[in-house]
């Protein structure tokens, strides 16, 4: 009788249980974005940009609450070689983006899709061009992630930025970014 009992907890015991990705607690890495949208306007004038692209770090902390995920997250990224697009002989410039967001999110069969919603702020520095600028806005957006397993994650975001510089132009800069994170 006894053997009877012990085949059945034996076989639960033994049954594989689905993994369960581990989007809490907190995370660094690297990214690199390329831009979707990079545009310039001052009053009635615009002017579309173009760049090399942006590599950054960022890191973050996340929390869970039932299904519902939730975190904060600080990222700097370098866009290199901003010119515009009408004048490529124009002397290019580097750009530094900080960005501060927020995120709630879900997990979706296995993957964290979210939405984020932030301050985004621009500055350059480039003694020949322009001398030091700055500029702020809103950013907004939606991403996802996928736990890799042994603490690391691949992602991707979409983040739409809004900006007004000190002076007076509006800058509208998207990017998609490919990310690769640790968890810890």
């Amino acid at each position: 009788m006894q053997t009877n009992i012990l085949i059945p907890i034996a076989l639960v015991a033994m049954t594989p249980t689905a993994s369960i990705a581990e989007y809490e607690g907190g995370y660094a890495g690297l990214s690199f974005g390329i831009t979707a949208n990079n545009e310039a306007s001052e009053g009635s004038d615009s002017a579309d940009l173009e760049d090399d692209g942006a590599l950054g770090l960022f890191g973050g902390l996340r929390a869970r609450q039932g299904n519902l995920i939730y975190g904060g997250e600080v990222a700097i990224s370098n866009v290199s070689n901003l010119n515009f697009e009408d004048a490529p002989s124009s002397e290019a410039i580097d750009v530094t983006i900080l960005d501060l967001k927020i995120s709630v999110g879900t997990e979706l069969s296995g993957v964290l899709a979210y939405g984020v919603l932030g301050f985004s702020n621009f500055s350059t520095d480039d003694d020949n061009v322009t001398g030091e600028e700055r500029g702020s806005g809103f950013s907004i957006g939606a991403g996802a992630v996928y736990d890799l397993g042994n603490n690391f994650q691949l992602g991707a975001e979409y983040l739409i930025r809004r900006a007004e510089f000190d002076n007076d132009v509006d800058l509208e800069h998207d990017t998609f970014t490919l990310r690769a994170a640790y968890s810890f």
